[in-house]
C-alpha cells in the first residue's frame, strides 16, 4: 500500500532536483545490521506423499546449529484462492507505464521451467506431453507461469489460472516450444565410439594419439558443461529476481537433465585434473538468492528412468569389455553427481528433487498441491554473529512418520561484507536483465513516461545513445522516470549525509530482438537530512533521452540500485512516428 501511495505522488514529468550526477571517488559506507529474522516455509507430508493440514505452532520445534530457537511467527497456508477486492492502481495517463506487480496475492504460485539447454530432445517432448495432461485438469485457482531456457531465459506465459491460456502457451507451433537440440549438450557418441575403437586396437592402446584424443574429448565435454552450468545459473538468478517481488511461496518446477557440482578427475587421462571443474560457489550464490525470495526449487529429471548409454543399440564398433565396464562406471558416477546436485538445490531452497520416475504428470500434481499447503515459521536467532558462516536449521515435529521439506540453513552474511563482495563482482547483474523478452522485474518500483521530445531536435545534431551508426528518420524519445523511494537503499556518514547510487537504462529492440540503440546513466545521490526527508516524500525523478528509428520497437527501461542489488525493469512496445514538429 505504501508503494501504491508513492506511485500516486510521483510526477512522471518532473526532473529530479535532488539527483547529483557528479562522480564520487570515495565509497559510501553502509549500515551494519545485527538483528535479523529467519523465515521458513515447511511442507509436511505423510507416507503417501499427501500434505498434512491442521498442525499448530506447538507441534513444531526449531534448532539452529543444535540450539533451540523460539518461534515468533506461525501461519498455516491451505491453498486459498486469490484474495478478492485487492487494491488496484489508479488509471495511468497516456504513455505512462509502471512495473508495479499486479499479481493477486495467493498462498503460492508455481512456475514450469522447460530446460532445453540441459535436456535431450526426446525427453523434452515427453515432459511437454505430461504438462499438457496436467493442465487439462488444472485445479481452479491454481496460478502458473511458463518459462523456457535455451540460450537464455524466456517467459512464455505469465501467471494465470486460466488453463486455456497455459495450454495455448505450450502450443509448440505458436510459441516455438517444439523440442530443440541443445548445442552444448553432448548426446553424440561418435567421438566416444572412435576412442573405443582405438582402445580395442592393441597397436594403439598406449599411443600418444590415443592419449591426445582422450584428453581432447574430455576438454571439449568440460567446456560444454561449464557453459551449460553458467547459462543455467544465470537464468535461475534472473528468474529469482523476477519471482522475489511476488508475495508468498513460489514453487519452481525445473524440468532438466541437471548438471554436476564437480566433474571428477579422470585418472586415465594424461592430465587427470585438466578437465575438472567445481561449481559449488556459483550454486551457493544462486540458491541464496532463491531462498531469500521464498522460492522452493523442485528439480525434476526429465529423463525419467535412466539406463546407461552403453546399452544403446546405436553404438558402433566391436565390443570391448574393459571399455564397456569403464563407460558404465562413468555413467553411474556422473548420474550420482547430478542427482546429488538436484538434492542439494532442493534442500537448500525447501523443495524436493524428483528423479528415476516416468510419472511426471503425477509429480507435477503432487508438487503444486503440496507447495500450496505449507506452514510459515519465523524466529530471531539467539546467536548475533554475522561471520559469513553457514547456520544449520533443523525443524522437528512432535508427531512421527512424517516428512518435512524446508531449507536446511543459511549463510549469516555481514551486510557490509556482502556489499563489498557485490561491489567487486566481475559481472554486472543489471545488464543480463535488460535483454528483450524477459519479464518485468519489480524489486525497484517505478513508473515512466515514454514520449517523443517536442519539439524534435535538428537532424544535423549528434545521435543520442550508444549506437552512433543510426541514420535518417530518427525520433528522439524522452523517458521520464519516477522511482518510489521505499525501494531504494541509502547509507549514511557521521555528518548525516545520505548516499546512494542509481543506474538508469533504456534499450530499444527490433521485432527480432536485435538491439537498435541504448543508453546507461549513473547518478550519485548525496542528500542532507532535510533534503532526504523531502526526497522520501516525492521519490527520485530522472529524465533520459534516446534516438529511435521510425517503426514499432520494444523499449525496455530499467533501474538498478548497486548498494542493495535490487533491480526494476519494464518493457513495452512503442510505435515510433515523427511528431508534427519533428525535423530530424
Amino acid at each position: 500500500m505504501r508503494l501504491i501511495a508513492a506511485l500516486c505522488l510521483l510526477s512522471p514529468l518532473a526532473i529530479g532536483i535532488f539527483a547529483q550526477t557528479s562522480a564520487s571517488t570515495q565509497p559510501a559506507p553502509v549500515y551494519k545490521t545485527t538483528v535479523r529474522q529467519v523465515v521458513l516455509d515447511v511442507v509436511v507430508t505423510g507416507a503417501k506423499g499427501e500434505a498434512l493440514p491442521g498442525l499448530k505452532k506447538e507441534d513444531f520445534s526449531l534448532l539452529e546449529d543444535g540450539k533451540p530457537q523460539t518461534i515468533s511467527y506461525f501461519q498455516e497456508h491451505t491453498g486459498a484462492a486469490p484474495a478478492q477486492g485487492t487494491a488496484a492502481l489508479p488509471a495511468m495517463p497516456p504513455n505512462v507505464y509502471t512495473n508495479f506487480p499486479l499479481t493477486q496475492e495467493t498462498d503460492s504460485v508455481s512456475v514450469l521451467l522447460l530446460d532445453a539447454l540441459n535436456t535431450p530432445m526426446p525427453d523434452q517432448a515427453y515432459v511437454r506431453q505430461q504438462m499438457l495432461k496436467y493442465l487439462k485438469q488444472l485445479p481452479p485457482g491454481t496460478r502458473i507461469a511458463v518459462f523456457t531456457l535455451a540460450s537464455r531465459l524466456r517467459m512464455v506465459q505469465g501467471f494465470t489460472s486460466d488453463s486455456s491460456q497455459l495450454l495455448a502457451a505450450l502450443d509448440g507451433k505458436k510459441h516455438k516450444l517444439l523440442p530443440q537440440s541443445s548445442p552444448l549438450l553432448d548426446t553424440d557418441h561418435t567421438q566416444e565410439d572412435f576412442i573405443e575403437q582405438l582402445q580395442s586396437d592393441p597397436a594403439m592402446s598406449n599411443s600418444l594419439a590415443l592419449s591426445a584424443m582422450q584428453q581432447f574429448n574430455a576438454d571439449t565435454q568440460t567446456f560444454r558443461t561449464d557453459m551449460r552450468v553458467r547459462i543455467t545459473l544465470d537464468a535461475l538468478s534472473e528468474l529469482g529476481r523476477y519471482l522475489s517481488s511476488i508475495p508468498g511461496r513460489k514453487n519452481l518446477l525445473w524440468f532438466s537433465g541437471s548438471f554436476p557440482f564437480i566433474i571428477n578427475p579422470d585418472l586415465d587421462l594424461p592430465n587427470p585434473f585438466q578437465a575438472m571443474s567445481v561449481y559449488g560457489d556459483q550454486i551457493r550464490e544462486t540458491t541464496d538468492m532463491l531462498r531469500l525470495g521464498q522460492i522452493a526449487v523442485y528439480p525434476i529429471d526429465a529423463r525419467g528412468l535412466m539406463v546407461s548409454p552403453v546399452y544403446d543399440a546405436s553404438r558402433r564398433g566391436p565390443f570391448n569389455a574393459a571399455a564397456f565396464a569403464k563407460a558404465g562406471m562413468k555413467f553411474f558416477q556422473q548420474t550420482a553427481a547430478e542427482h546429488q546436485t538436484m538434492n542439494t538445490i532442493a534442500e537448500e531452497t525447501g523443495g524436493e528433487a524428483i528423479y528415476n520416475t516416468n510419472g511426471i504428470q503425477d509429480a507435477i500434481r503432487r508438487v503444486i498441491n503440496n507447495g500450496s499447503h505449507y506452514y510459515t515459521l519465523a524466529y530471531t536467532p539467539t546467536s548475533p554473529k554475522l561471520d559469513g558462516g553457514y547456520r544449520h536449521i533443523q525443524v522437528l515435529l512432535a508427531r512421527s512418520g512424517y516428512n518435512l521439506q524446508y531449507r536446511h540453513g543459511y549463510f549469516a552474511e555481514d551486510p557490509e561484507a556482502a556489499h563489498k563482495h557485490t561491489a567487486t563482482a566481475p559481472s554486472d547483474p543489471f545488464l543480463p536483465l535488460m535483454a528483450h523478452g524477459l519479464p518485468s522485474f519489480s524489486q525497484i518500483i517505478y513508473k515512466v513516461m515514454m514520449a517523443p521530445e517536442n519539439p524534435q531536435p535538428s537532424a544535423m545534431g549528434p545521435v543520442i545513445g550508444d549506437n552512433k551508426t543510426l541514420k535518417g528518420g530518427l525520433v528522439r524519445y524522452q523517458m521520464d522516470y519516477a522511482v518510489a523511494e521505499p525501494t531504494l537503499s541509502f547509507s549514511t556518514t557521521p555528518d548525516g549525509l545520505h548516499h546512494g547510487t542509481v543506474r538508469f537504462a533504456a534499450v530499444a529492440f527490433d521485432q527480432n530482438g536485435n538491439v537498435l540503440n541504448s543508453t546507461f546513466q549513473d547518478i550519485q545521490l548525496h542528500l542532507k537530512p532535510g533534503t532526504y526527508s523531502a526526497f522520501s516524500q516525492v521519490g527520485l525523478q530522472f529524465r533520459q533521452e534516446l534516438d529511435l528509428p521510425k517503426n514499432t520497437v520494444f523499449l525496455r527501461t530499467g533501474v538498478y540500485d548497486p548498494l542493495s542489488g535490487r533491480i526494476g525493469t519494464l518493457e513495452v512496445p512503442v510505435q515510433v512516428t515523427a511528431s508534427p514538429s519533428a525535423d530530424k
